[in-house]
């Protein structure tokens, strides 16, 4: 009964939200639900007959989600997906409800959620995976975190509790995640970029095992990369699932070439970056390692057109802009790194600072903001959300003075459509709340679809 009732009690909840215009209801109703009924989550995965999978990490979570479900849709199944990026346990639970019907029943195959570092240890022992994909480990959210290897065992501890036959799989070229080690009967397997015109340089990382310096034969971005440990012989494990061949085309995305030793097929994807390479790698080798149909993965990967926030298109009366979500120095500095040798475009950067962010916004100071003094960038530079002051200080060390502050999201927006030429293309650059913020605005303007959309099937 308690499980009818919370069911309920989320759906009602969640209606009332929508109908008071006050969000999506993707994450409150279900850690309500959670309060009646604490083993609502047990109750609806023990439903799919083919199980869960869990992804996990700090960058390329909602992608890599998103994407896995498309493949499992191109197969033939139905699919439970918190689409809207709800991560903890209130949106996983809300993700589980709107999949069922009024009686709490499930008519689908497999679950597959994005998972917080936070609550992933609490998901596994609930849902109990078939299979988890880890992407990588940066620094992010230290006020919750405070440093990547606090994240590093919040992953183990739910590692270490996955049932005997789980399959799981890693980012190779992430040293912290390669020395997590495998449980009984569990199956640990890799994936890496395998491209020798790809490296960025120095970086001071150690040795997770010995704690001395860490030397990269090459470095893709980051922590990631092939390393090896002069003292104790630490590096990279054997690669199960690679990507080669690569040639990143800016903004206008990548052509690539996904291997394995049984499997090869060419993707030129519109989704630029070499760590949205890292997110198509990931599901290829989830999806081969789940036995799915290699053209039904590479169908499926060719005709993905991007989830939501994450290098969205924009267009109003003729004029363009793409919102890019960044939560943490690792990802602002891969859009801006995108930036090089783009024709004119003007930019806004939004940042908050609510609970879902992160309060401490100090890693403001490792973004390399100074790579934007070119002659593609036209100034000023909009800045907003509730700390917008404070990039404004840190363009001003970065020796970009023209800026325009506008705290609120929607009018920095218009302002900055405003000030664009047709021949130019808006960059905006936000985190997490200010992205959905923003997306609420333009959904109410009927610019773009609500963000709570997605795709459930």
């Amino acid at each position: 009964m308690a499980f009818l009732l919370a069911n309920w009690a989320l759906r009602l909840i969640t209606l009332a939200i929508k109908l008071l215009r006050r969000g999506g209801g993707t994450s409150f109703p279900g850690s309500m639900a959670l309060k009646i009924d604490k083993n609502i989550l047990v109750k609806f995965s023990s439903q799919l007959p083919r199980r869960v999978i869990i992804v996990t990490g700090t960058n390329g979570k909602t992608s890599v989600a998103t994407l896995l479900a498309g493949v499992l849709r191109e197969a033939g199944f139905k699919v439970v997906h918190n689409s809207s990026g709800a991560n903890l346990l209130g949106g996983v639970t809300v993700a589980f409800s709107q999949s069922a019907n009024i009686f709490g029943r499930l008519n689908h195959d497999w679950a597959v959620i994005e998972a917080d570092e936070g609550v992933f240890a609490s998901l596994v022992a609930q849902l109990k995976p078939k299979a988890v994909l880890v992407t990588n480990i940066f620094a992010d959210q230290l006020d919750r975190y405070g440093d990547t290897e606090k994240a590093l065992a919040l992953i183990a501890q739910g590692l270490a509790n996955l049932p005997a036959g789980s399959q799981v799989i890693l980012n190779g070229d992430d040293p912290l995640l390669t020395t997590l080690s495998p449980g009984p009967e569990i199956d640990f397997k890799y994936f890496c970029l395998k491209d020798s015109q790809k490296s960025l340089g120095e970086i001071h990382q150690f040795c997770p095992s010995c704690r001395n310096k860490l030397s990269y034969h090459q470095l893709y971005y980051e922590n990631l990369g092939k390393f090896e440990c002069a003292n104790c012989g630490f590096k990279n494990p054997a690669c199960n699932y690679w990507a080669e061949d690569i040639e990143l085309q800016g903004l206008k995305g990548s052509e690539f070439t996904l291997a394995s030793s049984r499997d090869r097929f060419d993707l030129n994807i519109n989704t630029p970056g070499l760590y949205n390479i890292y997110n198509y790698l990931g599901v290829f080798a989830l999806a081969s390692d789940l036995q799915m149909p290699i053209k039904t993965i590479e169908t499926s990967l060719n005709d993905f057109q991007g989830s939501f926030g994450r290098m969205q298109r924009i267009e109003i009366a003729g004029k363009k802009a793409i919102m890019a979500l960044a939560k943490n120095a690792a990802g602002f500095n891969q859009v801006l790194n995108t930036l090089k040798n783009k024709e004119e475009y003007r930019l806004l950067l939004g940042v908050n600072d609510q609970l879902s962010d992160g309060i401490d916004l100090s890693w403001l100071w490792d973004i390399n903001f100074e790579d934007l003094l070119s002659d593609s960038l036209n100034l000023p530079v909009h800045l907003s959300g509730s700390r917008a002051l404070d990039l404004k200080l840190r363009l001003k060390y970065a020796q970009i003075d023209q800026v325009l502050v506008e705290e609120d999201l929607s009018h920095a927006f218009a302002l900055a459509i405003a000030d664009l030429d047709p021949k130019e293309e808006l960059i905006i650059i936000i985190n997490y709340s200010a992205m959905l913020q923003l997306q609420n605005s333009l959904s109410k303007k009927g610019l773009i679809k609500p963000f709570w959309q997605g795709d459930q099937s």
